[in-house]
C-alpha cells in the first residue's frame, strides 16, 4: 500500500469480509458458524461525510460515492472494539482544513489531529506512518503533531486484546486510516 503511493499516484484501501456462514459438514444439518450478522461486523469501513445523509437515493449516493473515491473513510476490526468517536484530519490553528484522503499543499506546518474514542476500556497505541516507515508512536488516546515535511501520512492503531492462556493478552491491528498526501 505505502509502495503504491510513491511518486504521483495515489491508492486508497478498502477493507472486506470473506463470509461463507453456512457449514455443510452433514448434507441434511447445515450448521451456520459464524453468522453473517457476525462476520459483516467483524471488519468495517467507515466513511466519513461532509453531512448528513437526507433519505434522498440519488443525494446520499453521490455523497457516499464521492468519499469512497476520495479515500475519506477509515478501516476498523469492529470487533475488536468500536471505533465510534475516532477523529483524525489536518488543521491549521482552528481551521480543520483537510480529511483523510485528500491531498493538502502545506506551506506552512499542519497540525494532525488523532482522536481516539473516550469510551476505551482496553490500552491502545497509535502509530503514524510517513511514506511506510514509522513516523511516531505514543500510548496516548489525544494527539496533536506538527507536519512539515512533504509525504503520505497514515495512522495505524492497535489495541491489547485479552486472550486465553498462555498469550492472556496481545496487541491486535484496530484502525488503519487512508493517507494524508502532502505535497
Amino acid at each position: 500500500w505505502d509502495q503504491l503511493n510513491k511518486g504521483d499516484r495515489y491508492t486508497i484501501g478498502f477493507v472486506g469480509n470473506e463470509a461463507e456462514a453456512l457449514a455443510k459438514v452433514f448434507k441434511k444439518y447445515p450448521i451456520e458458524v459464524p453468522s453473517y450478522r457476525f462476520m459483516f461486523n467483524v471488519a468495517t469501513n467507515h466513511i466519513l461525510l461532509k453531512s448528513e445523509l437526507t433519505g434522498e437515493f440519488l443525494s446520499d449516493k453521490r455523497k457516499i460515492q464521492s468519499a469512497l473515491e476520495n479515500g475519506q473513510f477509515y478501516m476498523s476490526y469492529d470487533y475488536l472494539a468500536k471505533p465510534v468517536g475516532f477523529e483524525a484530519y489536518l488543521e491549521k490553528g482552528l481551521e480543520k482544513i483537510v480529511a483523510m484522503g485528500k491531498n493538502a499543499n502545506v506551506s506552512a506546518p499542519a497540525e494532525l489531529t488523532i482522536n481516539l474514542p473516550s469510551n476505551l476500556t482496553a490500552p491502545s497505541k497509535i502509530a503514524i506512518m510517513k511514506d511506510g516507515q514509522v513516523f511516531m508512536t505514543t500510548n496516548s488516546n489525544r494527539v496533536k503533531v506538527d507536519l512539515t515535511v512533504p509525504g503520505d501520512y497514515r495512522i495505524e492503531v492497535q489495541t491489547k486484546v485479552p486472550l486465553p492462556a498462555p498469550d492472556h493478552a496481545r496487541w491486535m491491528p484496530w484502525i488503519y486510516t487512508n493517507p494524508f498526501s502532502i505535497r
